[in-house]
């Protein structure tokens, strides 16, 4: 009994159940992962221990085109067979499926609302031991207007909407949404979407009697066209520090900050990333978000934005200021204070030895009898630290120590630029002792020892700097004021200082100048660009890139920056289906080869390049034509290679029919074979149901398409995919022969060649017919044959019970006429008496008995004479008396007409008693 064909529309209904499936959050369910399919290969017996019961929703509603209903026969998947019957309420079926564990939840997709009758009959061996029908109800649901992907463009939030506004009693929705990590989000149809991530809606129909109908599950995942994040030195430092930060790819984009508390975007340029003086860049201590917008060519209307947090701390606060010069070297009568402004954790004045913990604002701390010289101020607060210098001129310094400055700011040369210089001039002639300068935070720049000089240089970058001069007596000289190396500008450009490049990579330096560009690659070769202009970066290792001004740039310093190309090692991928349930719910994965999955950005796309899934993982939305791309994470843009592949209907049922006949006599067995598509077949069992409904898996059998069995019972055959989900089942009755039909075959047969006379032979009804010459040439497959050769022939036939009948026969060479009979008789005596042969080509016989009187005592005649078989049979008796013993005379005419063959013989017949 084949299993029933699939249904015209399956087509159209596995496409939106796919799609209902990604949505409707029957997932969990509905998906079943094969690992194996291990049943048991013992004896085991009918049960009840598992009793059927049919279980499932009594109302489902359509949503998205369809749902899916899921309904459960319960009993026990070892030994029961399921057979369902799903009609609508014109009797159109829905879903005829029989089979055994694979059926024993099952997941229907409905695509019309009105009623319908879901029918379950379960057997288990021979016995149907459950019957029983229910009635479903579908309902029209709300239409879905969620989007498996949603784009956050820019700093925009999405907008991801769970029913289409325009839905019939909406307010009676109950919505939930919630992020991925299950937090509620949102209670409104519609969400705004800031972050990126997964999210999911649950919603529910209040019903008219207050009761929950249409429970709807839906998830999207909200999230950039791009891959990437910001790399950045600390989220949390000092006002004053300097902050790096750059995305994790060598792209340039669009910075800006927002400081809490402040509405207002503030831009901080473009490039490949950032060096943010704290104190300068940025609006004060305070919480910001770092911005950084990234439009992808591939996407140009749609720009990735990543943000970082930062923490700018103040830090102490004092106020420092000189009350009183020292009079001369020794007066140590210097004065100063420090005006505590926030509260410092520690004061340290190092060249006094000084240090106070713990003080508090508003303090006024006084410091007398002070030498002349440079005092380094250090004040920390939070793990924040303040600097200053303060200086404590000498009014009455000897006259050969008197000194003159000049500052020279910062110039440029062919790399970039000079620093500038500090000249000290002596007026009163050469000058013995030391000196040392300090920016204005305290830090020695420079420090050494004067020999008999009336003039020395000190090279400075641009800055504030303190400057002393120590005679051989220790007599300290400070410069009274700071003194100041004016700055001279780079030209202004960024690239990034470390990447990946995927075969090659345009690189266009960010620049807003009028700039030339000298590349100098890792092999030294030299390539001069302008603004705006890429370079291909298609070699590891070290370059260099020196920027130059031209036109109003001309003033401006060089500048030269490194960076560290990586090329990655090429990478193949494909999209792989690697999992997929009973009922055709696909899963499908991105197989890389040659990179990390933590390595790269995955991308699933339809037929229009619109984003349907991310991750490596995704379970198709539809039938159709599909796109996969995946891009190496930290790289720049990839050459784009996405890989198109179908996801298609798979085969969910295949038709398998069993044939056989009866068990025969010799031998006593039969076979039985199954006819279905064995490319769409991965394993095949077999099950025995003996007489008594006992089951045997038959395990000799596994994977066979013909069996030879030996006992009465049901056979039933099962075939699996390779995923384990069976495919179709057919079974069979086998009981032994009652058919007692045998060939009708002489032993002996006649023939002529010359004349092509010969019998024809039918031996009976029969299902077919093989006649072999010899031991093993077939001759004929009809049903009549006529031998055409002398020798040894057996026929081999076929019952219509499947049973074979073989029976041997001989065939002899005849061309004469013949005819036999005894040359004497013992009257009235069983197996004495007169009779006479003819072989097959005597076709008309006539016998003479005479006395030695010449009376005519016995006469016979015969024209439907069979070959080999007596004739004309006398028993020596007249009126039932015995005739005398003696001699007598017998004439015997035979013929055959056809040849006109006419023969008379003459012979003598002694009668004896």
């Amino acid at each position: 009994m084949p299993t029933s064909s699939l249904k015209k529309n399956i087509l159209n209904l596995m496409t939106f159940t796919l799609f209902w499936v990604f949505f409707a959050g029957v997932l969990n369910s509905a998906w079943s992962r094969v690992s194996g399919y291990n049943l048991p290969q013992n004896l085991f017996s009918a049960s009840t221990s598992n009793d059927p019961e049919l279980t499932g929703p009594d109302r489902l509603c359509i949503v998205f085109g369809g749902v899916i209903g899921q309904f459960s026969a319960n009993g026990d998947s070892g030994t029961d067979v399921y057979t369902w019957l799903i009609t609508s309420a014109g009797g159109a079926e829905i879903f005829n499926r029989t089979g055994g564990s694979t059926f024993q939840n099952i997941n229907v997709p409905f695509s019309e609302i009105g009623e319908y009758t879901i029918a379950l009959t379960v057997r288990r061996g021979n016995d149907i031991i459950y019957q029983t029908s229910r009635n479903l109800t579908v309902l029209k649901g709300p239409e879905l207007a969620i989007l498996p992907d949603y784009l956050l463009c820019g700093g925009e939030p999405a907008l991801i909407t769970a029913l289409n506004p325009s839905t019939p009693n909406l307010d009676q929705y109950t919505f939930e949404w919630t992020n991925g990590a299950g937090e509620i989000v949102g209670t409104e149809n519609s969400l705004l979407v800031t972050a990126e991530g997964t999210y999911a809606i649950s919603l529910f129909f209040t019903n008219s009697s207050g009761g929950a109908d249409c429970l709807i599950n839906g998830v999207t995942y909200v999230g950039p066209p791009s891959d990437f994040s910001l790399n950045i030195s600390s989220s949390q430092t000092c006002l004053g520090e300097t902050i790096t930060v750059s995305p994790n790819i060598p792209v340039s984009g669009d910075w800006a900050y927002v400081k809490e508390g402040s509405p207002e975007r503030i831009s901080l340029g473009s490039g490949f990333g950032l060096s943010l003086d704290t104190s300068e860049d940025l609006g004060g201590p305070g919480i910001y978000q770092l911005f950084f917008s990234y439009i992808n060519p591939r996407n140009p209307v749609c720009a990735t934005e990543r943000q970082v947090a930062i923490e700018i701390n103040e830090g102490p606060k004092f106020q420092s200021s000189l009350v009183q010069s020292a009079a001369n070297c020794t007066a140590n009568d210097g004065e100063f204070n420090i005006v505590t402004i926030s509260v410092l954790d520690k004061l340290e004045i190092e060249e006094l030895g000084y240090q106070n913990l713990n003080v508090g604002p508003n303090e006024t701390l006084s410091f007398t009898n002070i030498k002349p010289g440079i005092y380094t101020l250090s004040a920390s607060l939070s793990g924040c630290t303040l600097t200053e210098i303060l200086i404590v001129p000498n009014q009455d310094p000897p006259i050969d120590q008197i000194y003159d400055v000049e500052s020279f700011g910062e110039s440029c040369n062919d790399s970039g630029k000079e620093d500038g210089e500090i000249k000290v001039i002596f007026p009163m002639g050469v000058f013995t002792g030391t000196y040392r300068v300090v920016n204005e935070s305290g830090n020695e720049l420079s420090s050494g020892s004067i020999t008999n000089t009336s003039s020395f240089v000190i090279p400075a970058p641009n800055g504030n700097y303190a400057l002393e001069i120590l005679n051989e007596n220790g007599c300290t000289l400070p410069w009274p004021t700071l003194l100041e190396i004016p700055e001279i500008n780079f030209v202004t450009f960024s690239i990034p200082g470390e990447f990946i490049v995927c075969e090659s990579f345009e690189l266009i330096p960010a620049t807003g100048q009028d700039l030339n560009f000298t590349l100098t690659t890792p092999s030294e070769e030299e390539i001069i660009k302008g603004s705006g202009q890429a370079f291909i970066i298609n070699q590891p290792g070290v370059y260099l890139l020196k920027g130059i001004g031209l036109g109003t740039e001309s003033a401006l310093c060089p500048r030269i920056r490194e960076f560290v190309v990586t090329i990655s090692d090429p990478f193949d991928f494909e999209p792989v289906l690697v999992d997929q349930d009973c009922f055709g719910i696909q899963l499908f994965e991105a197989k890389l080869n040659g990179i990390e999955p933590e390595k790269v950005s995955v991308r699933w796309m339809n037929e229009q390049l619109e984003i349907v899934g991310r991750g490596l993982q995704w379970f198709p939305i539809s039938l159709g034509t599909f796109y996969l791309d995946v891009q190496p994470l930290g790289s720049g843009i990839c050459p784009a290679s996405p890989k198109q592949f179908q996801v298609e209907l798979p085969v969910l049922q295949v038709d398998v029919e069993l044939q056989a006949g009866s068990i025969c006599e010799n031998p006593s067995s039969t076979t039985i074979s199954m006819q279905s598509e064995l490319d769409q077949i991965s394993r095949i069992e077999w099950v025995y149901i003996d007489l008594e409904n006992n089951q045997f898996i038959l395990t000799d059998f596994e994977n066979e398409t013909d069996i030879e069995i030996q006992d009465e019972g049901t056979y039933e055959v099962i075939v699996y995919n390779e995923r384990g989900c069976e495919l179709g089942r057919d079974l069979i009755l086998i009981m032994k022969s009652m058919d007692e039909k045998r060939p009708e075959v002489n032993a002996l047969y006649s023939i002529c060649a010359e004349s092509n006379y010969g019998e024809t032979i039918n031996p009976g009804d029969f299902e077919s017919y093989n006649w072999f010459f010899g031991e093993d040439m077939l001759v004929s497959s009809s049903v009549d044959f006529k031998p055409q050769l002398a020798g040894q022939y057996f026929l081999l036939v076929k019952s219509r019970e499947g049973c074979e009948y073989s029976v041997p026969f001989t065939v002899k060479e005849e061309c004469d006429l013949k005819v036999s009979f005894p040359n004497a008789i013992i009257p009235a005596t069983e197996g004495k008496g007169f009779l006479i042969y003819t072989n097959y080509l005597v076709d008309e016989l006539e016998v003479w008995v005479y006395n030695k009187w010449g009376t005519l005592i016995f006469h016979c005649t015969n024209s439907d004479l069979i070959a080999e078989e007596s004739t004309c049979f006398w028993d020596g008796t007249i009126d039932g008396e015995k005739i005398t013993n003696g001699t007598y005379s017998i004439k015997v005419n035979f013929k055959n007409s056809e040849r006109n063959i006419n023969r008379t013989m003459l012979q003598s017949l002694s009668v004896l008693d």
